[in-house]
């Protein structure tokens, strides 16, 4: 059984080259039915006027609260 890195009602961080951003996850769900192991984490960003987005929960430059403090 595996853990999932993010849930519903996490707060999460974005962190690139160029920006930084935070955010809500408020869904989690599979990106189709071909690719059921790919988790799509669908965040309400708090900061940018993006909004909302759709990415990999293993996307390196998404963090969860608790790796956001480490850096």
């Amino acid at each position: 059984m595996s853990k999932d890195k993010f849930k519903v009602g996490d707060l999460v961080f974005w962190r690139d080259e160029t920006e930084d951003d935070m955010g809500l996850v408020i869904e989690i769900g599979q990106w189709d039915h071909l690719t059921p192991i790919r988790k799509r984490v669908r965040i309400l960003w708090l900061k940018s006027e993006d909004g909302l987005g759709n990415f990999e929960e293993g996307n390196r430059f998404l963090y969860t609260q608790q790796e956001w403090e480490r850096l």
